[in-house]
């Protein structure tokens, strides 16, 4: 009997318009070029076999594609939000071209999820040898602790987003990996949502994920369907990388046997639906009517991740309105008076 190795790596990279700023990085973290070196070699380093990067934009991914993509394959999407486009940040997945054979790659959309501005992706990969196909999501959790309901819908949906979607897929799969900045240390209220849907993480190693920062908010998250898959604990957390990024590279690894010798390389199987290209958001929101970019609006205003400003305009207004009526009855008594 043979055992297969894959592993799976999540790591946020820092996009560099943050407020906070810190001592170890080249200019505070805020400066991509000088970083960006150091992300690409701890990458090729590890070698991991999937690769959940967070905090990147379309810029960042492509500089970065152009660094590994001897080895790995990718993808990008970009979260939504009304910000300028120098703050506008995404989610990355890689996988290693000489291990996998894709099978689809997707991206939720504000179609599927309208209330809350962070995007997730996935791809269906097959393991040719074993003939293993996984489902490897890349997630990043808002960890604002004033609103923490935000970030557990988030997940929740992310899950969602992940568990359900196609279901004529899910049969297919073997398991579904999650790699993500959860913003939560293990323990949280998040990892309950995890192990509701039936999730479980590997064991960590009590190390911390964040640079200086004495806890780790990093992890990888699983769900298996066909029990030749074999959870490997614990996690890696790469403290021995240098730092490219105000968090450290974690790594999972499953394992699964097959029978030796296995000398029959089947045929790639037919997709399970064909790639497509993600389309920038520019793109899909020029191909809306105005109608729906109306209403688009509307969805995005009053949307939970808004709501903030809603409660004391609407005190606001409620204040306001005896005063308002006060003055139209004034001069309302005015202009009749003078008409007499």
């Amino acid at each position: 009997m043979k055992v297969l190795s894959l592993t799976v790596g999540t790591y946020n990279v820092l996009h560099p318009y943050q407020q906070n700023r810190f001592s170890f990085l080249p200019n505070g973290g805020a400066d991509w070029d000088s970083r960006v070196g150091i992300i690409a070699s701890n990458l090729l380093t590890t070698s991991d076999a999937i690769l959940c990067l967070q905090e990147i934009s379309q810029d960042h991914f492509q500089d970065l594609k152009g660094r590994i993509g001897h080895v790995y394959e990718g993808f990008h999407t970009k979260h939504d939000g009304r910000v300028a486009p120098e703050k506008q940040d995404g989610v990355a997945l890689f996988y290693r071209k000489d291990k996998f054979i894709l099978k689809a790659v997707k991206t939720c959309s504000r179609i599927e999820r309208t209330t809350t501005s962070r995007r997730d992706l996935y791809i269906d990969v097959e393991e040719p040898v074993t003939q293993s196909v996984i489902r490897c999501a890349t997630a990043h959790i808002d960890g604002n602790p004033v609103r923490p309901e935000i970030g557990n819908q988030q997940l929740e949906e992310i899950l969602n987003f992940v568990s359900t979607d196609s279901p004529h897929q899910s049969d297919s799969l073997d398991a579904v990996i999650i790699g993500c900045d959860l913003n939560e240390e293990s323990g949280g209220g998040r990892f309950g949502i995890f192990r509701k849907a039936n999730f479980m993480t590997f064991v960590s190693q009590q190390a911390e994920s964040e640079v200086n920062r004495d806890r780790q908010i990093d992890w990888v998250f699983f769900k298996i369907f066909n029990q030749k898959l074999i959870p490997t604990p614990p996690l890696r957390i790469h403290d021995e990388l240098p730092n490219g990024s105000d968090h450290r590279l974690v790594s999972a690894r499953m394992t699964i046997p097959y029978p030796a010798p296995f000398e029959v390389h089947p045929p790639p199987l037919s997709p399970i639906s064909s790639p497509l290209p993600i389309a920038d958001e520019e793109e899909t929101t020029s191909s809306l009517s105005q109608y729906e970019k109306f209403l688009d609006k509307v969805s995005d205003t009053f949307s939970a991740k808004n709501a903030l400003w809603l409660t004391p305009l609407s005190i606001l207004t409620l204040g306001l309105l005896p005063l308002m009526i006060t003055i139209f009855w004034f001069l309302y008594s005015i202009i009749l008076h003078n008409t007499k």
